[in-house]
């Protein structure tokens, strides 16, 4: 018996057999501890997308995936991207737009732009999706497809929630279940997931869009945690109102404290060291100071700036 007991343990090794136990152990705390530190200086050096690409991206051989690049801040994720000669994969529900760009994008930056057309509101075409993206290797996700619908919960039709939960909420779920599966074989990635910062209260008249991107905030929040033993980056990013087509398509328009697409995906892919980004300075001041205020206020509150911003 070698009679040994490790200080600040209660583990008293007995055998030979335990004390080879005990160093594999020991081992793997020092490996988790390893990485947990390795992150941390990621943080703390404020890692920008560019130094993320240089040291842990294969751009002969990986991809990364944009949904909803066809316009609006997607698609200038996808122009950063192509800057730093990164080969992508778009996905979009609109076909001869997401060929359009990919054609412009590649010829632009001699990247390799893949488009996809796909309807993610349908659950097949999500499974054929799933299907495709197999033949690539993927090592950073953009989720960023979403739509909404502004006016009184009983004013649309509730096939039209559905899609919207489908699009916001189940792709998201699903295309990051695959991703990080494969990911985590290879100890390597990058995620963003585009949620809003309507996620710091309940708002009138936007009732199911701000309740899908809850759900991001908190679901992207804690895989973050879950892997936070890897070598994966995790960013939230909580994007205030921004022209871009996404209120068009609403049949509103964005009138006071926005912020143009481009300052929304250059502040975050700048600053992938935070786990939670947001971009205007404005919404930073306010998303602390939310959860000091009653929620009856902040449901007031969150009804005016939608009125101030988009007048609705």
């Amino acid at each position: 018996e070698i009679g040994v007991r490790l200080v600040g343990s209660e583990m008293c090794i007995r055998d030979s057999s335990e004390w080879v136990l005990s160093l594999k152990t020991l081992a793997m705390r020092k490996k988790s501890f390893s990485l947990k530190w390795k992150k941390t200086l990621v943080r703390l050096l404020n890692m920008n997308i560019e130094s993320w690409v240089n040291s842990s991206f294969n751009k002969a051989e990986e991809f990364v995936l944009i949904t909803g690049a066809s316009s609006g801040i997607g698609l200038c994720y996808l122009e950063e991207f192509s800057k730093l000669g990164c080969n992508t994969i778009i996905v979009s529900n609109e076909k001869e737009k997401n060929e359009n760009v990919s054609l412009k994008i590649s010829d632009k930056y001699k990247t390799n732009v893949i488009p996809i057309y796909s309807d993610l509101s349908k659950d097949s075409a999500l499974e054929e999706l799933l299907d495709e993206l197999d033949k690539y290797n993927i090592s950073a996700f953009i989720s960023n497809a979403g739509f909404g619908i502004k006016g009184d919960f009983l004013e649309s039709p509730s096939s039209k929630y559905r899609d919207i939960i489908g699009v916001n909420v189940w792709t998201p779920t699903r295309l990051t279940y695959n991703l990080l599966d494969k990911m985590k074989k290879k100890n390597n990635g990058f995620i963003v997931t585009v949620a809003s910062i309507n996620i710091i209260s309940p708002i009138p008249k936007n009732a199911v869009y701000t309740a899908t991107k809850s759900y991001l905030y908190n679901f992207s929040l804690a895989i973050a945690k879950e892997n936070e033993d890897t070598n994966i980056v995790f960013q939230t990013l909580l994007p205030g109102t921004t022209k871009t087509p996404f209120h068009d398509k609403q049949g509103v328009s964005p009138k006071s404290m926005t912020m143009l697409p481009e300052q929304v995906a250059l502040y975050s892919l700048k600053n992938i060291n935070k786990l939670v980004c947001i971009p205007n300075r404005m919404d930073r001041i306010l998303a602390p100071l939310s959860s000091f205020i009653p929620v009856q206020i902040r449901m007031k509150l969150s009804a005016f700036f939608l009125k101030k911003r988009l007048g609705v």
